[in-house]
């Protein structure tokens, strides 16, 4: 993939998530006025909803299993190796 395309994907990519993240808090305000819901269990459907979405899209796309192919072959030990600087 050249350098263009990578950098027209990042731009796509980040546009997106700010309009999500633009909309989400109107949509997590209206659901708390309506459904008289707390802010942690609009949060915790919120969080479930986007992580369906993002299972599904690996999913489709292949990248779940070209991940989970990697941390199978490079085990957990270089994994934490890779890590400990983040932690």
């Amino acid at each position: 993939m050249n350098t263009a395309m990578c950098a027209f994907t990042g731009v796509l990519m980040i546009s997106i998530a700010l309009l999500c993240d633009a909309a989400i808090g109107n949509v997590q305000e209206k659901s708390m006025k309506a459904y008289k819901a707390t802010n942690t269990e609009v949060v915790l459907y919120s969080y479930s909803v986007g992580f369906v979405y993002l299972f599904l899209i690996m999913l489709v796309t292949g990248d779940l299993s070209r991940g989970i192919a990697f941390c199978s072959m490079v085990g957990c030990a270089h994994m934490r190796q890779c890590f400990a600087n983040w932690l």
